[in-house]
């Protein structure tokens, strides 16, 4: 029901912060 409500736009930005955090993650460990 929730996902209905969200616009496209929305859930990709929502997809793409996830992916920021993981890759922000992935730095840390590198350094």
């Amino acid at each position: 029901v929730l996902a209905a409500t969200q616009t496209p736009g929305e859930s990709g930005m929502n997809w793409f912060q996830g992916t920021a955090d993981a890759v922000r993650q992935f730095i840390w460990v590198f350094e």
